[in-house]
């Protein structure tokens, strides 16, 4: 993993905590936009 994909996730893994659920579309966007599934 590079340095941006461990930001990206950890960001995504904040935004879990806060919003639970609602961060799939999250998820399926990061995914698309990197291209790599996490």
């Amino acid at each position: 993993m590079g340095l941006l994909d461990i930001l990206v996730a950890s960001l995504i893994s904040l935004t879990k905590a806060k919003n639970g659920s609602s961060t799939f579309t999250i998820d399926k966007a990061e995914v698309s936009k990197n291209g790599v599934p996490q």
